[in-house]
């Protein structure tokens, strides 16, 4: 997409940088969260239904969530920084064709 918008390789080094040093922050809280579903399936399997420890899985799980949605849109941020402002509306025209593209195919 980057070559779409006529991106330097300059551009391209630096917003693959970005994506890639966001990835590395976000793994771990993505690998945090794999066994939440296990550990809810056995307090709603628990023969005592623990609300309070639910309650702090919830949100825990929320907090998480929030952390890697911070982390991604300050990626965006970025990377749209590295972009003239013409690629970035480039960009976005290509993300809705894609869009509307996508909504006609459902």
């Amino acid at each position: 997409m980057l070559r779409r918008v006529n991106a330097t390789a300059d551009q391209q080094a630096k917003i693959h940088a970005i994506i890639e040093a966001a990835s590395k922050d976000i793994t771990p809280i993505r690998t945090s969260l794999r066994g939440t579903h296990d550990k809810l399936r056995t307090l709603l399997a628990a023969p005592q239904i623990d609300t309070a420890a639910i309650e702090a899985l919830r949100a825990e799980r929320s907090a998480a969530m929030d952390q890697i949605s911070r982390r991604m849109t300050t990626a965006m941020e970025d990377a749209a920084n590295v972009l003239t402002p013409d690629q970035r509306q480039k960009l976005a025209a290509i993300d809705m064709d894609r869009d509307r593209h996508h909504h006609h195919r459902h």
